[in-house]
C-alpha cells in the first residue's frame, strides 16, 4: 500500500476481511503471519488482528534479513 495511505487502518480491515472470508469459504482453521524485524507497520497490523508472536527465525527465502513469525 502507497505511504498516503498509510494511517487509515486500510490494511488492518483489509487483512480481516480476508481472514473471514477464508474461514468461511476456504475453511481456514490455522494462520502464519510473518514480516521483517524492525517493520513495526506490519507489526501493529498482524498484533491488531490479534495475532500471538512465536519467535524471531531466518527467512523462509534466503534473503539476510529474519524474520518475526506468529501465529493464530
Amino acid at each position: 500500500m502507497g505511504t498516503p495511505y498509510w494511517d487509515y487502518r486500510c490494511a488492518t480491515e483489509a487483512c480481516r476481511c480476508l481472514i473471514a472470508f477464508a474461514k468461511e469459504y476456504c475453511s481456514l482453521t490455522t494462520l502464519q503471519v510473518m514480516h521483517l524485524v524492525g517493520n513495526e507497520r506490519s507489526k501493529s497490523v498482524i498484533t491488531k488482528l490479534g495475532i500471538g508472536y512465536l519467535g524471531a527465525g531466518g527467512s523462509p527465502h534466503n534473503s539476510p534479513n529474519p524474520q518475526v513469525c506468529v501465529r493464530r
